[in-house]
């Protein structure tokens, strides 16, 4: 049963005259971090943007951008190393299709049903993420991660840059025929698990060695009336995932993911298992191989290491053998995180 309510995020707003003094206050104290961001958006490629969404220059300005606890100088680092990553590698006339209406990075049939994962700016909730990759199954949408390109200190990593998800977000009015229909199609693997691996793809192509999530308390949404929707989205799918709790609430795991052995003592479990891994690997080395076709140089090698290391990297480690929980229940892919 879909039972997901409108999300905390939209109960008990401020006055709007409240944010917008509170806005204009923030970009006071920080005119050189503004001028940083206008300057960038004022290239030829974020221009119709700009115009379409003047306030798309501003989010990182505003109380609610990516995760709690962020100063507006972490806001505005992040957004822009994104959007400057973005600029440097993606052809133009790519990423001008991306700023718009995305482009679909991946698409294969599985048990009768067609999936696309679409790429594009997150919209309408562009504060929790400056990028979304989509699953669609024969084009209704399924299940939707938002993400940001971030510099590595704001999640407290080594690496120079990290993915950062900040939204996991279920689609709570798909009929529940339907998403009984997608989810055995995916040997029954989570929504969520399949963009993960394809967030993956996307990693391994720009040559990023780390994925991070904020937890349930950091994810600007979170309520504690709903805190056990905010867990099984978030944190019951990082930890099925192996993402690991750092020292600043936030789950990281290293690129490529881990993935978890097969059972070879239930071999009903095992083939299930098998199915699914062999889907993960099939959906993250579409996406890997569509965008490093597409990228332009440095090709798929990160800033941080040299080509000599990007070759001699290890396939990704199985861990020990343990069995992957299967869904509770129908809807439990959905959340409103």
């Amino acid at each position: 049963m879909n039972d997901d309510l409108a999300s905390p995020a939209l109960l008990n707003h401020p006055p709007r005259l409240w944010k917008v003094t509170g806005l204009l206050w923030r970009g006071l104290l920080n005119l050189s971090t503004l001028r940083r961001i206008l300057r960038f958006l004022n290239l030829p490629t974020f221009i119709d943007l700009v115009q379409d969404n003047p306030k798309f220059a501003f989010k990182c300005l505003t109380e609610s951008y990516l995760m709690k606890g962020l100063t507006v100088p972490d806001r505005a680092d992040c957004f822009l190393h994104n959007h400057e990553l973005l600029f440097q590698r993606i052809p133009t006339r790519f990423l001008r299709q991306i700023l718009t209406w995305g482009i679909d990075i991946a698409e294969f049939s599985e048990g009768g049903v067609r999936f696309i994962v679409r790429c594009g700016l997150s919209r309408p909730c562009g504060k929790e993420g400056e990028q979304s990759l989509v699953l669609l199954a024969d084009g209704e949408i399924l299940y939707t991660i938002a993400f940001t390109v971030v510099p590595g200190r704001i999640t407290g990593s080594g690496c120079r840059e990290v993915i950062l998800i900040s939204r996991i977000q279920g689609e709570p009015s798909l009929p529940n025929a339907k998403l009984k229909t997608a989810q055995a199609a995916l040997a029954r693997l989570r929504f969520g698990s399949v963009l993960l691996s394809c967030l993956e793809g996307l990693a391994l192509a720009f040559g990023i060695n780390e994925i991070a999530c904020v937890s349930s308390p950091l994810q600007l949404s979170y309520s504690p009336d709903y805190a056990d929707r905010f867990k099984h989205a978030y944190e019951d799918l990082l930890l099925e995932r192996d993402f690991v709790l750092n020292e600043l609430g936030i789950y990281v795991s290293p690129v490529p993911m881990w993935q978890r052995a097969v059972d070879e003592n239930r071999p009903h479990h095992a083939t299930r298992a098998q199915a699914r891994h062999a889907l993960r690997q099939k959906v993250s080395d579409l996406c890997r191989d569509f965008l490093r076709d597409l990228l332009t140089s440095p090709t798929s090698i990160s800033l941080n290491e040299s080509p000599q290391e990007t070759q001699s990297r290890s396939p990704r480690p199985p861990l020990l053998s343990q069995e992957e929980p299967a869904l509770a229940r129908d809807t439990s892919s959905l959340s409103f995180g």
